[in-house]
Formats: C-alpha cells, sequence, structure tokens
C-alpha cells in the first residue's frame, strides 16, 4: 500500500510514464523525468517509485553501483494472466470439492432418510433404559447411605458402652488397690485403655 500522502491517481500517471518509456532508468533519469511528465516533485520521485515496488507493479534490480527501474506492459500483462490462471485453476479445485461434499451429503440424506424412524425409536429406547438405571442407582445410595447411618450409630453406641465399662473397671482397681499407681498403670496397659478416652 502506498503511503496515505501519496495520491493513487499520481501513483497510476507515474506508471503510465514509466510504461511509456518501455526501457530500464536509473534512480537519478527517473528523477529527473517523472516531474517534468506527471508534475510530481522531484523529492517525491523516491517515494512513489517505493510505492510501486512495494505493489509489485515496478522491478528494481541493483546493477553495479545503482538500482534500474523498469516496467513493461508486457510484464504487467503476463502477471495478471499468470494470476487468472492460479484463480482459476483454485476455482476448479473449488467447484471440484464443492460437488463432492454435495454427492456426500445427498448419500447421507438418503441413508438418513430411511434409517430415522429405526434411530429415534433406538434413542428413545435407550433414554427409558438411562432413565430406570438412575432410578435404580438413587434407591440403591438411598438403601446404602440409611444403612451405614445405622450401623455407625450402634458402633457409636457399642464403643461409648465399651468406654464406660471401662471406666466402671478402672474404678473398681482403684478401690481394690486403694489407689496403687503402678496396679492402675498395669489394669490400663492391660486393657489398651489410654490417659483420657472421649465418648463419640
Amino acid at each position: 500500500m502506498p503511503p496515505k500522502s501519496l495520491p493513487p491517481a499520481k501513483l497510476q500517471q507515474v506508471l503510465a510514464h514509466i510504461h511509456s518509456l518501455n526501457t530500464t532508468y536509473t534512480l537519478k533519469d527517473l528523477e529527473k523525468l517523472i516531474p517534468a511528465a506527471t508534475g510530481v516533485s522531484g523529492m517525491l520521485v523516491k517515494d512513489y517509485l517505493t510505492a510501486l515496488v512495494d505493489e509489485g507493479l515496478l522491478r528494481v534490480e541493483k546493477i553495479g553501483n545503482g538500482n534500474w527501474y523498469w516496467a513493461f506492459r508486457s510484464e504487467e500483462t503476463n502477471n495478471k494472466r499468470r494470476i487468472l490462471k492460479n484463480c482459476l485453476e483454485e476455482k476448479e479445485k473449488l467447484c471440484f470439492a464443492i460437488s463432492g461434499l454435495k454427492r456426500e451429503i445427498g448419500e447421507i440424506g438418503a441413508v438418513g432418510g430411511e434409517g430415522n424412524e429405526e434411530l429415534v425409536k433406538r434413542v428413545q429406547g435407550l433414554k427409558v433404559v438411562k432413565a430406570g438405571m438412575l432410578a435404580e442407582i438413587t434407591e440403591y445410595e438411598e438403601e446404602n447411605v440409611s444403612r451405614f447411618k445405622r450401623e455407625i450409630d450402634e458402633m457409636r453406641t457399642r464403643i461409648n458402652l465399651t468406654i464406660d465399662n471401662l471406666y466402671t473397671l478402672e474404678k473398681y482397681v482403684k478401690d481394690v488397690t486403694g489407689g496403687d499407681r503402678e496396679a492402675l498403670d498395669g489394669c490400663r496397659k492391660m486393657f489398651g485403655m489410654e490417659e483420657e478416652m472421649e465418648y463419640l
């Protein structure tokens, strides 16, 4: 893209003049020829040439110490022909791909039309099976949760009863031995009692 300061109409005018010259020129030559023919400032000639080179409309080659510029109408025509040929080849490939996809869609539609009812019935059947399985899982979970709660409550009751019995035994040993610390420790060790036992 040319800089915003370069008007496209002037760019075309510069390119048309270079086409009309129909030969190669150095930058110095063009800085003299272009202002006289197009009214472009000599200071901006290089900017115009750079913009045309960037757009691929002007060719430049370094030969010796300087850059040589040219743009032949035949080159431009050949470039346009090459671009057109590439576009036509791409269009042909896309048309071929589109026709292949249309054919596949038609085949899928034909197969789908025959088997749609069967697939719908199968899906509905699977939904019923899924609903039954979900109900069964929910029932199983509820049963197990309530059973586990019962078992936990029973275990808690038995543990608390065992702690009660151990404290009763400890009190009995204390009374019998007159509070003998050694006998008390031996009793604790024998029954695997901790210093402090907490009720659940």
